[in-house]
């Protein structure tokens, strides 16, 4: 993604190994474990009949959550930015998948047979997620990994279009899989309120334990405790996430009126939604609203001190910027330091983060700590000429010059 942005959530999942979901019948994974050797279930469809009938994704959200369809609430995002998209034609693919799991799942199947039946469905052979693309704008829609329309069509879908996918499928068949955010990620789980069970998109539907997503995404006990993270969400609140997510490429695709409305939308169903309050900052820092950006970018930090997107951004936007629309100084570079290497600590795999850090780091004359965070910026995402050129930019300044001794160094990834 663009420097300053934070790109929606991705399926980069940077964890433990995932236990395979073949052996996810031994686990429930909420506070404890516990066996599951009589844990079976019972497909119950929701009434939808409303939630197939919406036109739009306005609509779908004033539903009752029962009544929501994900698939097609999804499919309507698609269709605002894409008139002529055949709504129809995908929802039909959903019914044929979700039959297909029917055949597999009765009454009375355990649930680790059924959650391995939908992962064979949704992810069949063990289909691996893909990425979000790391710069630049796809158009001014969702990119082709959060579009449902085109991950039926064969895309690869990240974790949270995977995600989309696995709960338009299972509201079909009638399990209980719901939807669950962590920080930049998303995943899926079946929970029918006494057996909790996670199933990782960006591993094939493998299972992963609430701890490895705790030490994998930082997550923070304030942010976990408030629930903004690793609980089951409503069908609502996942659209939300998807219209945050949405907010952010309008943003980055200049449609700045258009990105502010999508984060309201966000922000009016998950108010305590850390990436709707950055993405709403980005779209007021590219219309040059400074000081609303910062604030946007510290609420989203008051939800969560660790929000790795908001501490990046704001770090940005101090060596970037410097001032607010009226000339007075936002925020300092110690502060800007200081913010960009919490980002790395919390994210560092992140390319964009170390280019930030690299562009800190070259204001306070540390050229040596911005080569470094340049040159894992290029390796973190090699395709990118925009890292490259810096980097070369940056050693066209070095050769034959004493170069000041860093007296500290952001933190990497490595």
């Amino acid at each position: 993604m663009l420097p300053r942005a934070v790109p929606p959530a991705r399926g980069d999942f940077i964890g433990k190994p995932a236990i395979p979901a073949l052996f996810a019948g031994a686990l429930i994974l909420s506070a404890g474990c516990r066996t599951l050797y009589d844990a079976t279930v019972t497909p119950r469809p929701l009434p939808r009949a409303r939630g197939l009938a919406v036109e739009t994704l306005a609509e779908a959200l004033a539903l009752p959550n029962e009544e929501i369809d994900v698939g097609r609430a999804a499919l309507l995002a698609v269709r605002e930015d894409q008139p002529d998209l055949d709504v129809e034609r995908y929802l039909r693919r959903l019914d044929d998948l979700g039959v297909r799991v029917r055949r597999r799942v009765a009454t009375g199947t355990a649930v680790s047979d059924a959650v391995r039946e939908l992962v064979s469905v949704v992810q069949p052979s063990g289909v691996q997620a893909g990425e979000l693309p790391r710069t630049g704008s796809t158009g001014p829609g969702l990119p082709p990994e959060l579009d449902l329309a085109r991950i039926l069509d064969g895309g690869k879908g990240n974790c949270l279009g995977l995600g989309l996918l696995y709960l338009a499928v299972a509201e079909r068949v009638g399990l209980p899989i719901v939807g669950v955010s962590a920080p930049e990620h998303f995943f899926v789980r079946f929970d029918d309120g006494v057996t909790r069970l996670n199933i990782e998109p960006t591993r094939g539907g493998a299972a992963v334990s609430d701890r490895a997503y705790r030490d994998s995404r930082h997550v923070s006990p304030e942010a976990e405790e408030r629930g903004i993270y690793l609980r089951s969400e409503s069908k609502r609140q996942v659209l939300a996430s998807l219209i945050a997510n949405k907010a952010g490429y309008r943003a980055l695709a200049g449609r700045l009126d258009d990105a502010l409305a999508d984060a309201e939308r966000a922000l009016a169903v998950k108010p305590y939604w850390p990436q709707g309050y950055v993405n709403r900052g980005l779209a007021h820092e590219l219309a040059g609203r400074m000081r609303e950006a910062e604030a946007d970018y510290r609420n989203a930090l008051r939800y969560d001190p660790r929000c790795a997107g908001a501490l990046n951004n704001l770090a940005s936007l101090y060596v970037r910027s410097g001032v607010d629309d009226k000339g007075a100084r936002l925020g300092s570079l110690a502060t800007a330091e200081w913010m960009s290497a919490k980002a790395l600590r919390y994210s560092g795999r992140r390319p964009e983060y170390h280019e930030t850090a690299a562009a800190v780091a070259v204001a306070l004359g540390k050229l040596r700590s911005a080569r470094r965070q340049l040159a894992c910026a290029v390796r973190l995402d090699p395709a990118n000429p925009r890292y490259r050129r810096a980097l070369e930019d940056l050693e066209k300044r070095m050769p034959g010059r004493p170069l000041p001794a860093d007296e500290s160094t952001p933190a990497t990834a490595d």
